[in-house]
């Protein structure tokens, strides 16, 4: 049953996609330079966005209203320069792909919020980390595009695992995290929408989005994704009534170049790409105990359609590029935004629910050339930030570590890690937190194992008054 769901699902979104594609290739998307959304002659399936502070570059929509929308930074006339976000919206959900400076997806949240990170090694390799929305379980693995047999599976494997680390330990050290650390990171502030946020006092991170619907109609105008500036600090743009660049033709050159370079950027996913990473992390979930490997499998048909959602909206297969996609695109409807009365929010995702700011009313002319300041608190309560595996995918005898980022810990507090291995290799220590602490990590020097043994790191955060914090990680050993 769950395999039908899964072919129908993937069936309608090639059909969101050949259809966009069609009407890209055929010349039938008719010509109009219009601020009217109702338009009687564009073509309303595809909206080119032209308004210098709207960070919505296209949006692309099917018969049946699913949404494809491409988000990113544009330059001072408002021409595209890269995109940032992409988002698919259905109405079982939105699935978010983040991108770097390079184009290539880094991020991605399914429906049903498992998270998805790449940190790439290369252009065919990347250490991938499945988190589920609870924040429970962790998948840590790599991924070679160049090898679809994987080899790093300790599942795959019916040769008996040897353990070459009998005798040894693990290790438990903790450094308390300064603000001034925090701010170490930045980026370019561009953007008219600014939202801080904290946890424990201490600037945090988060997953930062601006809500905005027009006020007296109630219609929903967009949520934009908002990009960290520095740790705690983010910011986005929402639509002005700046006027608009004039030359369209210019305006489908540069969106066209753009959003060919993503494309290009995330070939690796093409062909058995998704699917490669589904078989892998199938096995490796086999070993995860409760409901956190079906939600990541679940997850991962949203992460099976990173090549449609980079590419075939406009027709960049490898077969069609340049003028003649740029002709199409050109032929496609633009429009220029304008509000009256804005109703602005600020949200961050959440466990178990998002967390939003006081909502603002402003006025779309006088929010030009202002800015819209927003503050997201995501509580004291004592949280995970964060559970890496450094290494993500060690070589075989490599040791590595697993960094634990807690925030707002009570004194009595007690931290608590463990390391089961499938070569039989056990361990565990703890450490009592003596004052209290904004934000702590806490190291875990762990011993490397033998080839394909597959470690579980379990953390377990007991304060008084409290109930206890688990969460999990799992590598396999190269």
């Amino acid at each position: 049953m769950k395999n039908n769901l899964f072919l129908s699902h993937n069936t309608r979104l090639v059909r969101v996609f050949l259809f966009v594609y069609c009407c890209l290739m055929s010349g039938s998307c008719s010509d109009e330079n219009s601020k009217d959304p109702g338009g009687s002659s564009a073509n309303e399936n595809l909206v080119i966005m032209t308004d210098p502070n709207d960070p919505l570059l296209l949006q692309a929509k099917d018969a049946h209203g699913d949404l494809v929308e491409y988000y990113g930074d544009r330059d001072a006339e408002g021409l595209p320069l890269r995109v940032t976000h992409i988002i698919y919206k259905q109405e079982s959900g939105e699935n978010i792909y983040a991108l770097d400076e390079s184009g290539r997806i880094n991020k991605m949240i399914a429906a049903n919020g498992v998270e998805f990170t790449f940190e790439w090694l290369s252009e065919k390799q990347a250490a991938l980390t499945v988190v589920t929305k609870d924040g429970e379980n962790q998948i840590n693995t790599m991924i070679d595009f160049d090898n679809p047999e994987g080899g790093r599976l300790a599942a795959a494997s019916n040769q008996p695992l040897r353990n070459i680390r009998a005798g040894k330990s693990i290790s438990l050290s903790a450094t308390s995290v300064k603000e001034s650390v925090l701010q170490n990171q930045k980026t370019a502030a561009t953007g008219n929408v600014n939202v801080n946020v904290n946890a424990c006092g201490v600037p945090s991170s988060a997953t930062v989005f601006v809500k905005v619907s027009e006020t007296t109609s109630g219609n929903h105008v967009g949520s934009f994704p908002a990009k960290m500036i520095s740790q705690g600090i983010y910011q986005t743009s929402i639509p002005t009534d700046n006027l608009p660049i004039k030359d369209n033709r210019q305006y489908c050159e540069a969106l066209a170049d753009v959003i060919g370079n993503v494309c290009m950027a995330n070939e690796v996913f093409n062909a058995s790409g998704g699917p490669l990473i589904c078989v892998q992390l199938s096995i490796i979930a086999a070993g995860i105990s409760g409901p956190g490997a079906a939600f990541v499998l679940a997850a991962c048909e949203a992460l099976s359609l990173t090549a449609d959602v980079t590419c075939l909206t406009l027709g960049f297969d490898g077969g069609f590029g340049g003028k003649s996609v740029i002709e199409k695109m050109c032929e496609s409807k633009f429009l220029d935004r304008e509000f009256e009365d804005l109703t602005v929010s600020a949200y961050a995702l959440g466990i178990p629910n998002n967390i939003y700011s006081s909502p603002q009313v402003v006025n779309g002319g006088q929010l030009s050339g202002n800015t819209l300041n927003f503050n997201l608190d995501l509580g004291s309560k004592t949280a995970v930030r964060s559970l890496a595996l450094v290494p993500s995918a060690p070589a075989a005898g490599q040791d590595y570590q697993s960094i634990a980022s807690v925030y707002c810990l009570p004194i009595g507090a007690t931290i608590s890690l463990s390391v089961l291995g499938t070569d039989g290799y056990r361990d565990e220590t703890s450490m009592t937190v003596s004052s209290n602490q904004k934000e702590t990590e806490f190291t875990l020097g762990v011993p490397g194992a033998d080839s394909g043994v597959q470690d579980v790191v379990t953390l377990q955060i007991t304060v008084p008054g409290q109930e206890s914090i688990t969460r999990t990680a799992s590598l396999v050993f190269n």
